[in-house]
This record gives C-alpha cells, sequence and structure tokens, in this order.
C-alpha cells in the first residue's frame, strides 16, 4: 500500500509541478481522480451486496460513476473553458472525497489519473495545433 499510495501522490505533485512550469507557454497540465466506478475491474464489488452496500452509503451520490461522468470532465479540461485552470486534480466520485468517511476509503481505493496536456504554445506558430491529448 505504501508504493500505491505514493505513486498517486506522485502523481499529484508531477500535475502541479508541469503545471508551474509549462503555464507560461500556455501549456495546461491537470488530472482526473475518478472515484467509485461502474468498471469490469469493480464487478465483484459490485456484486457483492455487502461490499455494494457499504460503497453506496459513502458516496453521497449515492451510485456508482458512470463512464459518462468522466467524459464530462475530460470534455470540461480539453475545451476553451478551462483555458485558465492549470495545476489542478478535478475530484470526480459524486462527493465522496468531502466526506470523512471518503477520505478514508480513499486511501484504499484505486484511483486512475490523466494528465492532459494542451501543448500548441509549444509549436511553432505556422505548425497546427494538435488536439489535446493524454500524457498517460
Amino acid at each position: 500500500m505504501p508504493a500505491y499510495a505514493a505513486s498517486k501522490g506522485g502523481v499529484v505533485q508531477l500535475t502541479k509541478a508541469l503545471a508551474n512550469e509549462w503555464a507560461a507557454r500556455n501549456v495546461q497540465v491537470n488530472a482526473i481522480a475518478p472515484g467509485y466506478f461502474r468498471t469490469e475491474n469493480t464487478t465483484a464489488l459490485r456484486e457483492d451486496e455487502v461490499r455494494n452496500s457499504q460503497i453506496l452509503a459513502r458516496i453521497p451520490a449515492a451510485r456508482w460513476g458512470e463512464p459518462e461522468d468522466i467524459a464530462g470532465a475530460a470534455v470540461f479540461l480539453a475545451s476553451p473553458a478551462s483555458d485558465y485552470v492549470t495545476g489542478e486534480v478535478l475530484v470526480v466520485d459524486g462527493g465522496l472525497d468531502g466526506t470523512l468517511k471518503g477520505r478514508k476509503a480513499m486511501r484504499s481505493l484505486s484511483m486512475f489519473f490523466a494528465l492532459w496536456l494542451f501543448p500548441a504554445a509549444l509549436l511553432a506558430a505556422d505548425e497546427p495545433a494538435p488536439a489535446p491529448g493524454l500524457l498517460f
């Protein structure tokens, strides 16, 4: 568990460090940190009635996240609406992180982070800007 926690903390700090380094070039670096989502990896948890109800009791939205919930966050970060947002970790978890129970649960939750880069400013003025993409 220490290696897992260190890797997640490393992604958060990398997001902030890269954002600080690249902001002057108009490159925004942000991360998405989802909570419990309906995926193949969570099938066993969802099918276990006891664990499923324990998890849902912690989430203020009282439901598992759906892929569309992450898509909205990604669309926001990829849009001009987020041009002045950089160095942030956008938590998409139905309110779980805002609860005391959620903070404890999130320590053991397998989270996924995506760094969004907007490298248009790094290109020469006459080069077309690529679409935003995932760093990892």
